[in-house]
């Protein structure tokens, strides 16, 4: 594999290299510039390479096209950026629209899609925040994995799967909108809470209830490992919390325990 482009990689130390069809951050790596070129050169697949950034916080905006124009979008935050919560619990939390990262989240979305041509369909949008300014991680024309596309339909009533499908059979969309949640709980997200170690599915279950935030879940079957990819959970909780600090305190204490 040859590595294009190599000047516009000067004034950069270190690089993300994946490969340029994957989900969940499988394959997804850090390296410094001697490691790149060892393993850009011994990669049987085609890979991206990008600039890596210092990213303080990771976020993700989710809807709808219908003719190319955005119909609907919903801005959500990851606990923390994705590369560090590899293998472990982690939350996505729904930024309320008035909020300003989402207002700015919504324009920059916007912005991005007028190069889309002229389709019905759904759409993944990862941005990274770095000292305040937003930048394009990647875009894929699907729904979000991780029981996002499931949090937004719950919470949101943005039901992307629905959505897709129709695309894909070439049916007409219909309009999507987004509801509110509870003014009394306004933050809302999905917790995906990898395997435990220290107990069973059973009270992992009545742990998982017993916290107040949590409003349903979803149980899944993935092993009992923590492999080194974003979606490998056992259980997607979905909650509701008063602010965001609670959803940050949500995950901790969820982490801590199982």
């Amino acid at each position: 594999m040859e590595l294009e482009g190599g000047t516009a990689f000067s004034g950069f130390s270190e690089f993300i290299v994946k490969p340029a069809l994957g989900s969940s951050s499988r394959g997804v790596e850090r390296h410094s510039m001697e490691r790149l070129l060892e393993v850009i050169s011994g990669a049987s697949d085609d890979q991206v390479v990008e600039a890596a950034l210092d990213v303080e916080t990771e976020l993700h905006c989710d809807g709808v096209l219908i003719g190319g124009e955005l119909a609907a979008a919903a801005v959500s935050k990851y606990d923390r950026p994705v590369l560090e919560a590899r293998g472990n619990t982690r939350a996505s939390i729904h930024l309320p629209e008035e909020h300003e990262m989402s207002r700015r989240a919504r324009l920059l979305v916007a912005d991005i899609l007028t190069a889309a041509p002229n389709l019905d369909g759904v759409f993944h949008i990862e941005l990274l925040v770095v000292d305040g300014a937003m930048f394009l991680g990647e875009i894929a024309m699907r729904p979000a994995g991780g029981g996002v596309a499931e949090a937004l339909r719950r919470h949101k009533g943005l039901d992307l799967w629905d959505a897709f499908i129709r695309a894909q059979l070439g049916m007409p969309l219909p309009t999507p909108s987004l509801s509110r949640v509870s003014p009394a709980t306004p933050w809302a997200g999905v917790l995906g809470v990898v395997p435990s170690a220290n107990l069973s599915r059973a009270e992992q279950r009545a742990f998982l209830l017993r916290q107040p935030e949590v409003v349903s879940l979803e149980e899944l079957d993935s092993g009992e490992s923590r492999p080194k990819e974003s979606c490998s959970f056992s259980w997607h909780a979905f909650f509701q919390t008063s602010t965001e600090s609670q959803a940050y305190s949500l995950t901790e204490r969820i982490s801590k325990a199982i």
